[in-house]
């Protein structure tokens, strides 16, 4: 490490000045009474000096040699001569009573180290227990000595890795202390002072450092250069240290650097094991993670408490470290995980241990909000273990004990990562679970803002899932039951599973359910099972739809609906069809409308997306024949085109189709020839000319047929002329009576969630005649004749002839009015002189349904 290598340098250095004080003396005075030649003089002072310090030193020459003051000059401690760094000072005096300090006395010498220029090599260090012993003695043995010294090394040039540091350094000795004070200095940056102050007791030296600046004239030293968040940090230290024998630390200090990390504690070393106790401590992520040589980098901050870390790095393993962790956010790259993963909020404890292939990392965790592969999770809880290899980079990692919201939906399991594979496999589940928001993320459009889709005993089990792109692997989800509920309805069903193979350029779905029910317009009752399949293809917004299936059946296995997807004739557009083999088979659906139908049915139109929101096709009917409405309405021949267009992506109206029905017969009345343009438009079916054949007449109108959540909404107006009375009476089961005449008729109508409202007016206007029989069961009606008179001025007739007939009807509440006029004709001595018109007022079509039970039964 840097710092090692720092402090080796910074002993080399303490050993040098403490060598030269204590034999410079009585070389100096040696060489100046015997020897008078330069380059002589230091070459026989190297070689003393080389003995004295076990390592060489080299001079370039002696330009003074006194007992009171000694110059030399090209002064070298090369680093292949025992020293740990190359040192080369151009210029080294030594002053003050030389030959007193080589005596061992208490002389103050001084010494002025002038432009020192210091290489530190590359490579690996020499352990912590040698660097603590090492430094201890120097430190000792150079606080040992008598002699007071006043050191200065100027304009010095420290180079390493590439990079130069100027520095000054003051070092004095006196009283079995030591003080120093060493300057850094880059060109454009706040220098950095480092104070140092040392001492002896007994086997200990105490040592105290501090310093406060720049940490840019150090940056090289860092190894590696460090991360880049160091650039332009500053750096403020301080430390108490007792370095005993054996070796021994206890060392006690805080430290900040920059917004790079801050903490304080303790530091003991003792028989070969380092343990380290900070009660509170911040570090950038990046930095943590360049410091424990982890193959990628992390954006975020830490802060730890009540960290603690036991270490032997004789063993050559990491230390074992336990500590309380929290992360205001945190951001893996891909690098880490397969996929970028960003959260907030993470709180927890963790563990650091050695393992046999790196080290694991373990512990709890809560997250209030996690992303990662497009996908949101919030919050989360956890048990988790990590475990890295060699390189820092991550070989597995599990998640057991997780419950977490994802989407909005609640899950419970567990999670495993292979690093090696970057494959995921997981088991999810949850008893009652959301999962819509789950469902717009990996397939935007197909829900509703408004639509819940929720999943009962849900069950979700992924192998070897590409946890960056999801673009390999299987998923399996399984539920008891699953419930999507809309604005007009809902669709349900019993056990469903989908199954999901994840690819590179799509997804493939298979699905099953069975037991489904639906109170939506589009699809009402019930279904014994559904099944299906999709091609799903990847764009950068998501997942969109290639191709698909799904099929209904009933108990016995038969298709009851067909739905097939594709990709659209138009870009960004899907192709739906939509079959009804047999009709007769979908009694289950619609349950509201009774009917009895055969023939069937085929949808086909383009959609803009996934979902019906904007659709534009057709829909054919073939009905050979079938009822609806408890047999009051049936048709026979029915044969239908019918253009679609729905949604304003959509534009414009539809076209018309056409609309055919041999025979239609509603409530007894019998239409022949039903012909009409029919399309859907906005959700509406409309016939908006109506022509058909009425008997021996014949009517037109408009008709509109429109779904809606309470069931099928109609509502039209139909009008006709030169219908035969007597016709229609008989075609229509009237018995024991009969009217002549010619008939027209204007009447509305309107059908909404199982009722039936009317308006319309029946006239005869030229005239006829009706049968005594059948007027007396309208003379039934109480309030009609309530005195008798009217029967009893009739009951020698046979029939009563009438100018003019007209009758109107209209709902009332649950049932249906009848007014009915009938004009009598003025002929000489036949008309009853006091009956020339007939009223009934208010008459209940309940009251006609009674009277002519055969016709209403119809």
């Amino acid at each position: 490490m840097g710092l090692r290598r720092y402090v080796r340098t910074h002993r080399g250095i303490s050993a040098f000045a403490a060598g030269v004080l204590l034999t410079l003396a009585a070389l100096a005075a040696f060489g100046y009474y015997v020897l008078s030649d330069q380059r002589r003089t230091a070459r026989i002072l190297a070689a003393a000096l080389s003995q004295a310090l076990a390592r060489e030193v080299r001079i370039e020459r002696v330009t003074d040699v006194g007992t009171e003051r000694v110059v030399m000059r090209g002064v070298r401690l090369p680093s292949d001569g025992g020293w740990p760094a190359d040192l080369v000072a151009e210029r080294v005096e030594a002053t003050g009573p030389l030959l007193a300090a080589a005596r061992g006395d208490a002389a103050p010498v001084r010494l002025v180290v002038t432009r020192p220029t210091v290489d530190v090599p590359a490579g690996g260090g020499v352990g912590i227990q040698a660097t603590l012993e090492n430094l201890r003695q120097g430190l000792a043995s150079f606080l040992a000595g008598a002699v007071q010294v006043d050191a200065t090394l100027t304009a010095g040039v420290a180079r390493y890795a590439g990079g130069t540091t100027e520095f000054d350094l003051a070092l004095r000795k006196a009283g079995g202390g030591a003080t120093g004070e060493l300057t850094l200095r880059e060109a454009g940056q706040a220098p950095l002072v480092v104070s140092l102050n040392a001492r002896t007791e007994g086997d200990l030296v105490r040592l105290a450092l501090s310093g406060r600046g720049a940490l840019a004239p150090v940056a090289a030293w860092i190894e590696d250069g460090g991360p880049s968040v160091l650039r332009g940090q500053s750096v403020e230290v301080s430390m108490a240290a007792d370095l005993g024998p054996a070796p021994a630390l206890n060392a006690r200090g805080t430290v900040s650097v920059g917004d790079v990390m801050a903490g304080g504690g303790t530091a003991v070393f003792k028989d070969g094991v380092l343990q380290l106790s900070l009660p509170h401590a911040t570090a950038d992520l990046a930095f943590a993670a360049w410091v424990a040589r982890l193959g990628w980098q992390p954006t975020g901050r830490a802060e730890l408490a009540d960290l603690t870390a036991t270490w032997r790095p004789s063993a050559g393993s990491w230390p074992v470290l336990q500590a309380v962790l929290r992360l205001p956010s945190i951001a893996l790259p891909a690098a880490a995980v397969g996929t970028d993963v960003r959260a907030e909020g993470v709180e927890g404890r963790l563990a650091l241990e050695p393992v046999p292939s790196g080290h694991a990392v373990s512990g709890e965790a809560r997250a209030e909000r996690v992303r990662a592969a497009g996908l949101e999770i919030a919050p989360a809880d956890t048990r988790y273990r990590l475990t890295l290899d060699a390189g820092g980079a991550i070989a597995r990692a599990e998640l057991a004990g997780l419950t977490a919201r994802l989407e909005g939906a609640v899950l419970k399991g567990s999670l495993g990562y292979d690093g090696a594979t970057r494959r995921l496999d997981t088991r999810l589940g949850g008893e009652e679970v959301d999962v819509g928001g789950l469902v717009r993320r990996l397939a935007p459009g197909w829900l509703a803002p408004a639509d819940r889709l929720r999943l009962a005993g849900l069950s979700i089990t992924g192998t070897g899932v590409d946890a960056r792109e999801l673009g390999a692997g299987t998923v399996r989800l399984e539920a008891r039951s699953a419930r999507l509920s809309r604005a007009n309805g809902e669709l349900g069903g019993g056990r469903t599973t989908v199954r999901a193979e994840l690819g590179r350029t799509g997804v493939t779905l298979a699905l099953e359910t069975a037991s489904v029910s639906a109170t939506l317009p589009a699809l009402n009752g019930k279904l014994p099972l559904l099944a299906g399949s999709a091609e799903l293809h990847r764009t950068a917004t998501g997942l969109e739809p290639e191709r698909g299936r799904l099929t209904a059946r009933d108990g016995q296995g038969r298709e009851l609906l067909v739905a097939s997807l594709a990709r659209g004739a138009t870009p960004g557009r899907l192709r739906l069809s939509v079959q009804a083999p047999a009709l007769e088979r979908l009694d289950g659906l619609w349950p509201q409308v009774a009917r009895r139908v055969n023939g069937s049915a085929r949808l086909d139109v383009e959609l803009s997306g996934p979902g019906y929101g904007a659709a534009d096709g057709r829909l054919a009917l073939s009905v050979p024949e079938g009822e609806v409405w408890g047999g009051k309405v049936f048709v026979r021949s029915l044969e239908a085109d019918v253009p679609i267009r729905r949604g304003v992506e959509m534009p414009g109206e539809p076209p018309w189709g056409k609309i055919e029905v041999g025979e239609l017969i509603g409530y007894g009345v019998v239409a022949r020839d039903v012909v009409s343009p029919a399309r859907v438009f906005r959700d509406r079916l409309s016939l908006n000319d109506l022509t058909y054949a009425l008997y021996s007449g014949e009517g037109k109108g408009w008709s509109e047929i429109e779904l809606d959540a309470a069931g099928p909404m109609v509502r039209g107006k139909l009008n006709g002329e030169r219908v035969r009375v007597e016709e229609f009476m008989s075609a229509y089961g009237i018995r024991g009576g009969t009217m002549t005449g010619l008939l027209q008729y204007d009447l509305g109508y309107e059908y909404r969630a199982g009722r039936l409202q009317v308006n319309g007016r029946f006239e005869v206007p030229k005239g006829g005649t009706v049968n005594i029989e059948l007027l007396n069961r309208l003379l039934a009606y109480a309030q009609t004749d309530p005195s008798g008179v009217l029967r009893g001025a009739l009951e020698n007739l046979r029939a009563f002839e009438y100018k003019h007939a007209e009758a109107d009807v209209h709902s009332a509440g649950d049932d249906v009015r009848v007014n009915l006029a009938l004009q009598g004709r003025e002929r000489f001595l036949i008309f009853p002189p006091k009956v020339r018109e007939i009223n009934i007022r208010n008459m209940p079509l309940s009251f006609l349904a009674r009277q002519f039970p055969g016709a209403f039964a119809n």
